[in-house]
């Protein structure tokens, strides 16, 4: 009878047949970890290069990822073929290979079929619609499923190293943010060469446009403060993260994000004085932690809008250069939209013209509206099946605690082009719910020590 680790991550491995087991079909975690070295390796620099180079960056170093021109292999993310190199390294470095590959497919099942799916519609539109490109499905949409490919078999160490790496990440974007807003100086322009948004004071940082970076740092925060334990944070650093990370959201800009984080800040907050008035106890240092921030917190408010720190952001809520109205006017798109439009989607130079005369200078504001647009009924369906398919992956993988920065996702997804359009807006907050709540990072971090419980 054979035997199965099923305690570790790597136990699944044992199915596909790996070499040098100590017992029949158990395979050695020093092992797993010593022929994933270069896998791990590439992931961390593929992780890396996703949250750290936006396209920004990349038309900064003279990389047309967003303009015109240039090759087709430009306008793929640098982080996406590192991605990919890792996973096949991964493939090939496996003792039997086929049937890692196999096993991996059917672990991963919901990765798996959003691939799948992202390729027929690519096809589809290279047959059909050649004059539009599919191409931005790699990057909005592709890039999710590889990571959560790669950190499938990750060994708990490597994704406590990845945790830690994520809180650098994070920390760095959202104090950029906060001086690029405070100086008016920018580490990448707001836009690409010709046509630089220099009337935008929003923070573009790391993370690239205001709505990609606010997504990822609001997820980053919601998971801090609804998380028991967060791998690779140390627990006195939680609270100080959280409100850097709220004080950076008006920088970046983004009105739902900012709206999300502080209602669950809010909620956390409020739940927390009721556990209090009910008897749980509080350490003597957080009583004094809080009576010495309360007139600091006051002051920095105070001095926040005497500065000025606050006024693009308050702006964009009192004048919103008709971006609600938009969000409601893209239903219009639909008043000649056919059988023909139905099923294949509009043509491209078609779409293209009644954006125009709808008005819509941001594009279509609805992911969901965006795929019914450009691909019809039935490949978007196909589309967002695959895409359920991977959240059910993604929650089977990290459990409950998911679901709260899931919907928060869901919500950005439904109010901007998303990932009907090249962004990032999947790949980051999957990241980060992928490693932050993996409960082999959490279980490492625990034994290390490195942070508190619940």
């Amino acid at each position: 009878m054979r035997v199965i680790a099923t305690h570790r991550p790597d136990a699944a491995l044992a199915l596909a047949g790996p070499a040098g087991a100590v017992a029949d079909g158990v395979v050695p975690a020093e092992a797993s970890e010593a022929r994933r070295g270069l896998v791990d390796l590439l992931l961390g620099l593929g992780i890396l290069l996703q949250f750290g180079l936006s396209g920004y960056a990349l038309e900064f170093f003279g990389i047309p990822y967003i303009t015109q021109g240039g090759t087709i292999l430009q306008k793929v993310h640098p982080a996406n073929y590192v991605f990919a190199l890792a996973l096949l390294a991964a493939i090939v470095a496996h003792p039997n290979p086929i049937g890692y590959f196999l096993s991996l497919m059917t672990r991963r099942l919901g990765a798996v079929s959003m691939i799948v799916a992202c390729a027929f519609i690519y096809v589809f539109v290279s047959r059909y619609h050649p004059t539009m490109s599919a191409a931005y499905l790699v990057d909005a949409m592709i890039s999710a499923a590889l990571v959560a490919l790669l950190l499938a078999d990750a060994p708990p160490s490597t994704m406590l190293r990845l945790a830690r790496l994520l809180h650098v990440i994070i920390v760095a974007n959202a104090l950029l943010a906060i001086v690029e807003v405070s100086s008016g100086w920018r580490l990448f322009p707001f836009g690409v060469k010709g046509e630089e948004m220099v009337w935008d004071y929003r923070a573009t940082a790391l993370l690239g446009h205001p709505l990609d970076g606010a997504l990822a740092t609001g997820v980053y925060a919601v998971i801090l403060m609804t998380a028991g334990t967060v791998p690779g944070l140390p627990e006195r650093l939680r609270l100080p993260i959280i409100l850097l990370c709220m004080a950076a959201m008006p920088a970046i800009g983004a009105r739902t994000s900012f709206a999300v984080v502080y209602a669950v800040a809010g909620v956390m907050a409020g739940l927390a004085v009721l556990a209090f008035m009910r008897g749980r106890s509080v350490r003597p240092a957080t009583v004094l932690a809080i009576m010495a921030a309360l007139p600091l917190a006051v002051v920095a408010v105070a001095a926040v809008f005497q500065l000025g720190y606050l006024d693009g952001f308050l702006g964009r809520f009192q004048n919103d250069s008709g971006s609600a109205d938009a969000r409601l006017d893209l239903y219009n798109l639909f008043s000649h939209y056919g059988l023909k439009e139905m099923v294949t989607g509009y043509d491209p130079n078609v779409l293209q013209t009644r954006v125009r005369v709808e008005g819509l200078e941001a594009g279509v504001e609805n992911s969901w509206v965006g795929h019914l647009l450009q691909f019809g009924i039935p490949l978007s369906v196909m589309l967002w099946c695959a895409f359920a398919a991977f959240l059910a992956d993604l929650f089977r993988n990290t459990g409950r605690l998911a679901l709260l920065p899931t919907l928060f996702m869901l919500a950005v997804l439904s109010t901007s082009v998303g990932i009907s359009g090249k962004t990032t807006m999947l790949v980051l907050p999957a990241t980060l719910m992928l490693v932050l709540l993996s409960p082999r990072a959490i279980a490492r971090s625990r034994s290390d020590g490195s942070v508190g419980g619940p």
